[in-house]
């Protein structure tokens, strides 16, 4: 049943240097009595019931310009009854939301020089309706001088001098909150591709000097395009948009059907004598793009909901995110943003992290997927015993990339993943806002057809199977092995944090912090744990060189010998260890196919018809 008439929404986000959006709804309404407005609670692409109520203040609801009083539901927060008198065919709604002015209160999305506007934190709707047969009228004023950025289409600025208001056509509540805007002061677009459909970048800085390397940069997303296009076999937006804040303040990162929003330093882009970034560093948009397919256009059937405030869950969030990691990182390298050192490092990291995971002894991976409902991101004492939502993503790749193995190997190299990609996730093009959603026993189906197996107890063994066994040798399946060296990961900076993860089975900040203690590891048996500073090491003040050294020296000689503080606490800790500094790497298996070879081989024009 659509709601009945059009919403009018009015942001006024001049007030930047308060953080401050004022917000105008005209909320047309049939009938007296009570009715519900609610303010969002999950986002599609979000696992937890994330949405920021607490930003929301100022409440005031008037109709024929009286005040009409609102009553909070005591069981459900979110939702504000509305006792609606006679002959009122309108209420209007006014409030504010406060963006964060630090991030000890969440993400800033507004600063005096950028913005990012998330329409679902912005808005009351009205509760019993899909939010596909919801639509709104929106429209924002930016500050004076202000450029802004979308994949909404239809953007008309007042005409009016001194007035910076931008107007947008009437759009359903689902697309709506599908593509934010970027505004700023200085704003950069690159097109990346007209074809099959146009695809953007939009840049938002915090002064222009950051924009002087883009176009170097750019060019990864311009090999990234065709990439993706010839995985997928088709698109299901009419255009798109990579949308990157540039800045030491905001931060923000959500996925779309049409955009995504990410964020990197306001120095990324700007040449340094002692910058480190690479490409390799923006690899993580490629994960919101690979969404647009795998979780916006397809999405598990219990993960879809009509509206903002039913809650979604998150079984097979090992499909939607650990395939879309899988992806991301094969598309990363197929179009540049990954060298050979990056996926030897990510993938042998993958598998590595599964030695490391002794919760899987007690918990299975099916269940980890509640923990995005459950536990969302709060921080663990001991994540590698308890497990959280992060694992469907790690142990997920690792699913989908033994997966591409088989089909590669039961086929004779005639299949592939890729195959499964463009007959699951392809199919038509420019299909708007709609979601098609599957199941389980059809995404079997579908990859029973690229390739006759048994996938039904492929993926069950790996989802509620007790350990990490199989998980840890599912890299040998594409021709490669799990190793361990004293050779540091190519990426990791001299002066950064301490990996100890594969030796004494902790991490450790440059100052010392103690991060990362992993259960039943060398520094979980010398009882030490998270939050502790190390002060010295076999009698020496601690520096990051001096662990290393102990650590090697260990080798043939004692244990060693550590001081660690909490506050004003001190303890001594003995951690027994000769196995010196080790860290995992990727070894070509010569008796068996290089199947990651060919797994990270771009795909060429000629292959996808």
């Amino acid at each position: 049943m659509p709601y009945p008439g059009v919403v009018e929404l009015h942001i006024d986000a001049t007030d930047v240097l308060r953080r401050v959006y004022r917000i105008r709804e005209l909320m047309p309404v049939v009938g007296h009595g009570m009715h519900t407005f609610l303010f969002p609670e999950w986002t599609p692409g979000d696992h937890a019931p994330n949405e920021p109520l607490e930003k929301m203040a100022g409440l005031i609801i008037t109709a024929k310009g009286s005040r009409v009083h609102w009553i909070r539901d005591t069981v459900d927060v979110h939702a504000f009854h509305v006792d609606v008198p006679a002959g009122v065919t309108q209420l209007e709604m006014q409030y504010e939301y406060l963006g964060s002015t630090g991030p000890d209160t969440g993400p800033v999305l507004i600063t005096p020089t950028m913005l990012d506007l998330q329409w679902q934190s912005v808005i009351l709707y009205p509760a019993g309706h899909f939010i596909r047969d919801v639509r709104y009228h929106p429209s924002v004023t930016l500050p004076s001088g202000w450029a802004y950025l979308t994949s909404l289409d239809g953007g008309v600025t007042a005409p009016q001098p001194g007035e910076n208001t931008v107007t947008f056509p009437t759009i359903a509540l689902d697309a709506l909150i599908d593509q934010p805007v970027m505004a700023g002061r200085y704003l950069k677009q690159i097109v990346l591709t007209e074809t099959p459909a146009p695809v953007r970048l939009d840049v938002a800085a915090e002064s222009p000097e950051n924009l002087s390397a883009l176009s170097e940069v750019a060019k990864h997303f311009v090999a990234l395009m065709p990439q993706a296009n010839r995985l997928f076999g088709s698109h299901h937006y009419d255009h798109y948009d990579h949308m990157l804040f540039l800045s030491d303040e905001l931060s923000t990162y959500f996925e779309h059907h049409r955009s995504g929003e990410n964020s990197a330093p306001a120095n990324f882009l700007k040449p340094s004598p002692n910058s480190t970034a690479t490409a390799a560093d923006l690899s993580f948009i490629v994960h919101g793009y690979v969404h647009s397919w795998n979780g916006m256009y397809r999405r598990p059937a219990e993960m879809w909901t009509p509206n903002l405030n039913t809650p979604e869950r998150d079984s097979m969030l090992w499909v939607f995110e650990g395939l879309t990691d899988y992806w991301a990182d094969v598309l990363s390298f197929r179009a540049g943003f990954y060298s050979h050192d990056n996926i030897d490092e990510q993938f042998s990291g993958l598998a590595a992290t599964m030695t490391l995971d002794a919760g899987a002894d007690w918990r299975s991976l099916e269940d980890t997927n509640n923990d995005a409902v459950i536990l969302a991101r709060r921080p663990a004492s001991w994540p590698s015993w308890q497990r959280n939502m992060f694992d469907p993503y790690d142990s997920g790749e690792m699913i989908w990339l033994e997966a591409d193995a088989i089909i590669r190997q039961e086929s004779a190299g005639n299949r592939s993943l890729d195959d499964f990609a463009r007959s699951f996730f392809g199919g038509g093009s420019d299909s708007g806002n709609v979601t098609k959603t599957y199941t389980f026993d059809a995404m079997l189906a579908s990859l029973t057809a690229v390739q006759p197996y048994d996938w039904h107890s492929f993926f069950r063994s790996h989802l509620d199977d007790y350990g990490q066994g199989r998980l840890i040798h599912s890299i040998e399946r594409t021709g490669y092995q799990l190793v361990f060296t004293d050779k540091s990961p190519g990426s990791s900076p001299p002066s950064g944090p301490l990996d100890l993860a594969y030796s004494l089975g902790m991490r450790v900040s440059p100052s010392g912090a103690i991060y990362a203690v992993h259960w039943g590891g060398p520094a979980f048996n010398a009882n030490l744990t998270i939050g502790e500073t190390i002060v010295s090491v076999n009698g020496k003040p601690y520096a990051p060189g001096v662990l290393v050294d102990a650590i090697r020296a260990a080798e043939s000689s004692g244990p060693l010998d550590l001081v660690v503080k909490r506050g004003r606490w001190q303890h001594p800790a003995s951690i027994i260890w000769k196995g010196g500094m080790r860290y995992p790497h990727l070894k070509r298996l010569p008796d068996n196919a290089p199947l990651l070879d060919e797994i990270l081989a771009p795909i060429s024009s000629t292959v996808v018809q």
